[in-house]
């Protein structure tokens, strides 16, 4: 197989490839990036390369240890349940439901589609939730709907073929790509699915989350709502056999991970970023508001209406495309920052701006005006009271809005906080899992 000049990597790499292998070839500088990338996440096999970089489809197992001089995966008996999350909200609902797997003793692996893999998107998350239950990290990077989807499919696939058993249950979590990636190769496999946050409807199908919670939901066995609203909205589709309102695992986790980081920030372990007070707290990542520069624009320019601060910790999909925005003074723009540190910042701020689901929720249980800057909400009781808003910033006044008070009551919406024993209970009642004394803890203490 012929090379470019520089591409010696890849000549190397394709001339170990025997028959049995169909190879997409890449040059070697985005190979050596991606093998770079992986390493650092901690994968515990060689570089996952599709499908950005070259990918070998082997057709015979023998064959796995050939391309790359040693095994793609250790073969191994699963445990009872695979957990699969990929997205930095996904990692904190993992996080609460692995530890209440633990407690009554059923046995749990979770795999790391690697959707979200900057390091402040996932190594710091994973590290202050303490997950040591990562089996493995699939690495599938970015890229078009398509692409990251079929990668976290292919992957997960052939994670799974390489295992002397398949689980007895996937359990998945919210509307990413990898969630319906996940429930598709589940489907194919006939392994049950295990929905957490099902029921979420916008009703708007432009949206790729729509899509994927609603397909995610129709090949379910087990389908665990937030609400009775999401029961409700699933009725509607036909689905009524195993569905259970249990609560919101993510309050679980708030409440669990907010008295931490207060702890830890009185022992002066953790801080915030240093800000003046007062400010508001916003978070802009959905493609809808800033895949479009213009659109983009706007919505920077609503904050820069408001009189007071607005920290805004930016998306690594975002970074570049700042560069070219007019940045309003009282928009201060900060690195990612963990879940704690995360935490601290919705503790102190006088409101948060945002297009994000779970920060509605977090701010409403941090009893924070919100303002979604988003035509519907999938999480529409937090509109009670008008402690969450509408708004689009090219068509409303975004500070008008951020000036008005709640007008009712605040209450506590999605469950009593002990959402993550109730599915773990539920999947082990529903399979008849051999449940045996509590596991040790999978997680490290939070430092």
């Amino acid at each position: 197989m012929s090379s470019s000049k520089g591409s010696s990597a890849t000549a190397r790499i394709c001339c170990q490839i025997p028959a049995q292998f169909k190879c997409i070839t890449a040059d070697s500088r985005l190979f050596q990036k991606n093998k770079a990338r992986s390493q650092k996440a901690g994968c515990i096999s060689e570089p996952f390369l599709y499908p950005v970089v070259g990918y070998a489809i082997c057709r015979e197992r023998k064959h796995r240890e050939d391309l790359f001089g040693f095994p793609r995966f250790g073969v191994s008996l699963l445990p009872s349940i695979l957990s699969v999350v990929g997205a930095r909200p996904q990692f904190v609902k993992a996080a609460v439901v692995s530890k209440a797997f633990a407690s009554i003793g059923v046995d749990e692996a979770v795999v790391h589609t690697g959707q979200h893999y900057d390091d402040a998107m996932s190594g710091q998350f994973l590290s202050q939730l303490g997950m040591d239950n990562i089996a493995i990290n699939l690495t599938v990077g970015s890229g078009n709907h398509s692409l990251q989807t079929a990668g976290i499919m292919t992957g997960l696939q052939e994670y799974l073929d390489a295992q002397a058993s398949l689980p007895k249950a996937i359990v998945v979590y919210g509307d990413t790509n990898s969630t319906i990636a996940a429930s598709l190769v589940a489907a194919k496999l006939g392994v049950p699915i295990m929905h957490v946050e099902a029921g979420l409807r916008s009703y708007n199908r432009a949206m790729p989350e729509e899509i994927n919670r609603v397909m995610t939901d129709h090949v379910s066995e087990l389908l665990f709502c937030s609400s009775e609203t999401g029961v409700e909205n699933l009725r509607k589709e036909g689905i009524v056999r195993n569905v259970f309102n249990v609560g919101d695992v993510m309050l679980d986790g708030f409440l669990v991970y907010r008295d931490i980081a207060r702890d830890l920030a009185g022992q002066g372990k953790i801080t915030r970023p240093p800000i003046d007070a007062p400010f508001c707290l916003a978070t802009i990542h959905r493609p809808s508001n800033t895949d479009c520069p213009e659109r983009l624009q706007t919505v920077i320019s609503s904050l820069g209406r408001l009189e007071k601060t607005v920290v805004w910790p930016v998306h690594p999909r975002n970074r570049s495309a700042l560069r070219n925005m007019n940045i309003p003074d009282n928009l201060n723009c900060i690195d990612p920052v963990g879940y704690l540190e995360m935490l601290l910042l919705l503790d102190t701020c006088d409101a948060v701006l945002t297009d994000s689901g779970g920060l509605q929720k977090e701010a409403h249980w941090a009893k924070r005006p919100c303002i979604t800057l988003r035509d519907e909400t999938e999480w529409t009781e937090t509109l009670e009271g008008g402690w969450n808003q509408l708004a689009n910033p090219a068509q409303d006044d975004v500070a008008a809005l951020a000036g008005r008070s709640p007008g009712a009551p605040w209450r506590l919406l999605y469950g009593d906080g002990n959402a993550a024993m109730k599915i773990a209970n539920t999947i082990s009642e529903h399979l008849h899992l051999n449940r045996g004394p509590a596991i040790g803890s999978k997680h490290r203490s939070v430092v």
